[in-house]
């Protein structure tokens, strides 16, 4: 995001990123770096270790331990406690994150022939997740 709070696109490239500790999926572009994943909104706070997802760490999360936010994903694709006020998502939010997470599954089995159109409607997806974050901040 820039300074004027438009959203600014992802170039695909040739790989899609870094695995989220949180959901799984490659959506950081580095890791380590307070990266705020866009589908589970998991931040990438470097305290926090994904061999002991039990333990405490850092503030960036929150209250959430790794295994928490795991579990919250796994049920509501969002790193939040539904009883969190963050937790409420619009159906086009849930939607669009459903289609990103189909394509990453595309993605692990595709030719490389088929790799560059998939990339390309992973960095659309994110950001279509991205403008609706900021569309949800006004």
């Amino acid at each position: 995001m820039n300074a004027t709070k438009e959203p600014v696109a992802p170039e695909p490239d040739a790989s899609p990123g870094y695995e989220c500790p949180c959901c799984g999926h490659p959506t950081l572009p580095s890791r380590g770096l307070y990266e705020i994943c866009p589908l589970c909104l998991w931040e990438d706070d470097p305290g926090y270790d994904p061999a002991h997802p039990e333990a405490a760490a850092g503030w960036a999360n929150g209250k959430y331990t790794l295994a928490q936010a795991r579990a919250n994903f796994a049920k509501h694709l969002t790193m939040y406690d539904e009883s969190d006020e963050r937790f409420a998502e619009s159906e086009r939010t849930k939607a669009t994150k459903r289609e990103l997470i189909a394509t990453y599954e595309a993605l692990e089995h595709a030719p490389p022939s088929e790799r560059p159109a998939l990339l390309e409607r992973i960095a659309a997806h994110k950001q279509t997740l991205l403008e609706e974050v900021i569309a949800s901040m006004d």
